[in-house]
């Protein structure tokens, strides 16, 4: 097991099994003496919606998401050569391929008992696009490994990390220099400075296995927070979509309800004024 192999699955899921499972191939990490594995599971986060549903079509319809960063790596080729007539046959080709595969990712999520609305689907369309404008958020979208909505990506090179290396050195005093060194006194020295320097290394071992551990759970809530942070940006967005159709609604109703009093006030006229000719007769 390694972290692709565990990315390949975790991101296949439904949504509602991702954390339960990241859990599970974890624990198993963790048991197998590969903490570091453990670690790297653990930050991988969950998908949001939209995220889900890109992943979804990069594994259903993996020919389509190829051609789509073709025709992405056709346009920044035009870009560089500056190609105008290139760069609006690509253009249109470009918006045509968007939103074939938007549609078709809410058709493959609607299978999937997942219904996108406007807002997503209009963020699955952007999503689409970083990756036709970014070579390596495009390997993340054929490889079914988004995590949410991407408008703009980009990646920068990966950091270096530096380890010293300190030295135990061991001093030696009070003999002549014209005297040669007592072997047994020698040994000694080096047996009592072995011997603490391996009780040091034990109890370096055991406070790197207590911060490993106190670092696992950090970085489990850290990345618990972000997960609901996408959730609840999620949940707004949809909610926000759905306030403006209710603010809509509202004017709607209130221009039918405005409507319905003048209605109501010329039948009642109507009444009064066929009652009063039937009073007079």
């Amino acid at each position: 097991m390694d972290i692709d192999e565990v990315a390949d699955e975790l991101y296949g899921l439904d949504p509602a099994d991702f954390v339960a499972v990241r859990k599970e191939r974890a624990a198993q990490a963790k048991a197998d003496g590969s903490r570091e594995l453990a670690r790297e599971i653990g930050l991988l986060r969950k998908p949001t919606l939209v995220g889900w549903a890109v992943n979804v079509l990069a594994r259903e319809s993996a020919d389509d998401v190829a051609s789509l960063l073709e025709v992405g790596d056709a346009l920044r080729e035009a870009q560089n050569a500056l190609s105008a007539d290139q760069l609006r046959a690509l253009d249109k080709q470009r918006q045509q391929v968007l939103r074939g595969l938007t549609k078709r990712t809410a058709s493959l999520a609607a299978d999937r008992g997942q219904v996108l609305s406007e807002n997503a689907s209009r963020e699955v369309g952007q999503t689409l696009g970083a990756a036709m404008a970014d070579p390596d958020f495009g390997e993340q979208v054929r490889l079914g490994r988004v995590v949410a909505a991407v408008h703009h990506a980009g990646f920068g090179s990966g950091g270096e990390e530096v380890f010293g290396r300190g030295s135990l050195r061991v001093i030696e005093g009070g003999a002549s220099k014209k005297a040669k060194p007592d072997v047994e006194e020698l040994r000694g020295l080096l047996r009592k400075a072995l011997a603490e320097a391996q009780t040091a290394l034990d109890e370096a071992v055991d406070d790197v296995e207590q911060a490993d551990e106190a670092l696992d759970d950090v970085i489990r809530r850290r990345v618990e927070c972000e997960e609901r942070i996408d959730e609840l940006r999620s949940e707004l967005s949809e909610t926000e979509a759905e306030l403006q159709s209710a603010k809509r609604g509202e004017e709607s109703a209130k221009k039918a309800r405005t409507q319905a009093d003048r209605d109501r006030s010329s039948a009642r006229a109507a009444v009064e004024k066929v009652r009063a000719q039937l009073d007079a007769l």
